[in-house]
């Protein structure tokens, strides 16, 4: 866990952190799981077999 993500915004306008993907990335899963909770989707098992 880091609480410094070194945050930058220059004068291009981009920001520039160490973690932003990261933060993203759990955002868009979070948001999935929510929608198919939501949705009452409905999961296929995957048996594999070897």
């Amino acid at each position: 866990m880091s609480f410094d993500s070194r945050t930058q915004i220059p004068k291009t306008g981009f920001i520039k952190s160490r973690h932003l993907d990261d933060k993203s990335s759990v955002t868009m899963i979070i948001g999935l799981l929510k929608k198919l909770k939501h949705n009452d989707a409905t999961t296929y098992n995957t048996i594999l077999h070897f």
